[in-house]
């Protein structure tokens, strides 16, 4: 839902951590290594934003 929201590529998304999705902004900082360049900050839709939280609520050190 996230990639078809956004149009991130599916290899964006996997490479995401957390520390690079900020809720409260609703913004995601992609790091640019390859290109040399300074970071990249996307402002989301709140749909988008809500299914971040979701995740949040959902990923993997919550599960047993």
């Amino acid at each position: 839902m996230i990639a078809w929201f956004t149009g991130f590529l599916g290899g964006s998304l996997r490479g995401l951590s957390w520390d690079q999705v900020e809720l409260d902004a609703g913004t995601v900082t992609f790091d640019r290594p390859k290109r040399r360049e300074v970071s990249r900050c996307i402002v989301i839709a709140d749909d988008v934003v809500h299914l971040f939280e979701r995740l949040w609520e959902i990923r993997a050190e919550h599960c047993d």
